[in-house]
């Protein structure tokens, strides 16, 4: 099981990345990060992802209209992810995002 969250920078890394994709192991205490350049890259992500890390039961994720997208809802799918959601305006619902407190 994971849980993810996205990440905005103001500053731009040197790879041209201004979000990042935390993937957290909610059982394993594990934290994957993803460099992107825009928002529209997070489909592409999650199957960098599954390749690196291999595909996980379920995915935890906050309501956002690019998470829910055609190729995200698609990709889950097809590699039989379940898609799971926290309740609206409730973040705390969602492990990744203490994480990126702490």
């Amino acid at each position: 099981r994971y849980a993810t969250n996205r990440w905005f920078s103001t500053v731009t890394l040197y790879e041209g990345y201004n979000y990042s994709q935390i993937l957290y192991g909610i059982n394993l205490c594990y934290i994957s990060n993803f460099g992107m350049k825009t928002e529209s890259d997070r489909p592409e992500m999650l199957l960098a992802f599954f390749r690196q890390e291999g595909v996980p039961l379920s995915i935890l994720r906050d309501n956002s209209k690019m998470q829910a997208g055609k190729l995200w809802t698609e990709y889950c799918r097809q590699y039989w992810v379940e898609d799971k959601f926290t309740k609206p305006h409730h973040p705390h619902q969602n492990p990744a995002e203490s994480v990126e407190e702490n």
